[in-house]
């Protein structure tokens, strides 16, 4: 037996009797951790599975009520390329709980329908990756892309007046921007790139302010150099216009970008086919566009002028700047699905839209 010393100041106890209590070893650990995960298990899968289908009726809802004011009738529900698209897009609402969400894939799926389905190229994968996109996508960056896109599909198409056009982009514009568009360019351009919407060209070569390339590309003769007053190209336009019993307060009106010139009130010299004139006149028409001025220096002040009142606007410019920061895109076809069905839901498509689309859909 040891003999034990207490130290100094120490007091010593002894221990008569000694008991151990046993914790949990690993084997009981688990046992018990498996027991309460079972149970958690089927907890939240079962409201995981009430949320999914809240979600999924909602999107429902939601695409019935476009059926019904867009068609009227339900016989897309006979259609096995349909049935195979909705699958998908309650797929994606289930995982999604934004009323937006829902709105763009209904949009989505009507527009396709509408346009033919698998009839138009619109192949199954193509609508499963724009579905994706849009489960993925950011609202700010859904905006973005919108925007950037529309360059190309939104623009007036009987315009014949600069300031009348400008102010239908604004209106247009502030409908889409339901967001703040992307502070950080590489963030939008690697999302966009990332879900596969369109390819970003970095190169700048071909590249036009976004208002340049609109009236450009929509709406040509609003800037153009047009006829200068009391030269003698203009005398001859007069002449023209009395030749063909038309009217020079109808068919000249004063350029709003040079007040030193006259121009045919169209916004293309295309829509002269447009008009119920005859045949002679509409040979007038044209006769009068071969005496444009062909003068750079003029033309540069117009789009000059085109560009100061376009900034005026507080939209168009926040559109402008952002656009013009952004590379150019070339967009997929899941890009233009995209493009095409948020401006469906948003009411902002024209019928015309497909025509200048640079995909075929």
């Amino acid at each position: 037996m040891l003999l034990q010393n207490a130290k100094e100041n120490a007091q010593q106890v002894q221990i008569e009797r000694r008991s151990v209590l046993d914790g949990f070893d690993e084997t009981k650990a688990r046992e018990m951790f498996y027991k309460r995960y079972d149970q958690t298990r089927v907890m939240f899968t079962k409201e995981a599975e009430d949320i999914a289908r809240t979600r999924v009726a909602e999107f429902e809802k939601v695409l019935m009520e476009k059926i019904r004011k867009t068609i009227g009738k339900y016989s897309m529900f006979r259609d096995p390329w349909f049935y195979r698209q909705l699958a998908e897009a309650q797929k994606a609402s289930a995982t999604s709980g934004l009323y937006d969400d829902y709105d763009l894939l209904a949009s989505l799926l009507l527009n396709k329908y509408l346009e033919g389905g698998d009839d138009l190229g619109c192949s199954p994968s193509v609508i499963n990756q724009t579905i994706k996109a849009i489960r993925n996508m950011s609202e700010q960056t859904l905006v973005a892309f919108t925007v950037i896109c529309s360059i190309d599909y939104i623009h007036a198409q009987e315009s014949t007046s600069v300031l009348e056009t400008i102010s239908y982009y604004e209106n247009r514009y502030r409908k889409l921007l339901s967001t703040d568009l992307p502070e950080l360019k590489f963030e939008f351009n690697n999302e966009v790139q990332v879900l596969n919407l369109g390819t970003i060209h970095f190169d700048k070569k071909d590249w036009a302010e976004c208002e340049v390339k609109l009236f450009s590309t929509h709406h040509k003769n609003l800037i153009d150099v047009g006829i200068k007053k009391d030269s003698k190209q203009y005398t001859t336009a007069l002449d023209i216009i009395r030749e063909s019993s038309l009217c020079k307060e109808i068919i000249l009106v004063e350029h709003e970008l040079d007040s030193d010139c006259v121009r045919i009130a169209l916004g293309r010299r295309e829509d002269i086919e447009k008009l119920d004139f005859l045949n002679s006149q509409k040979s007038a028409l044209h006769r009068i566009f071969d005496l444009y001025e062909r003068d750079e220096t003029m033309l540069q002040k117009n789009l000059e002028k085109l560009s100061y009142i376009w900034q005026e606007r507080p939209v168009l410019k926040k559109i402008s700047t952002f656009y013009n920061c952004v590379g150019c895109i070339t967009p997929t076809k899941s890009g233009i699905y995209l493009t095409v069905a948020n401006l469906s839901r948003l009411n902002l498509l024209d019928n015309t839209i497909f025509k200048t689309c640079p995909i075929s859909l």
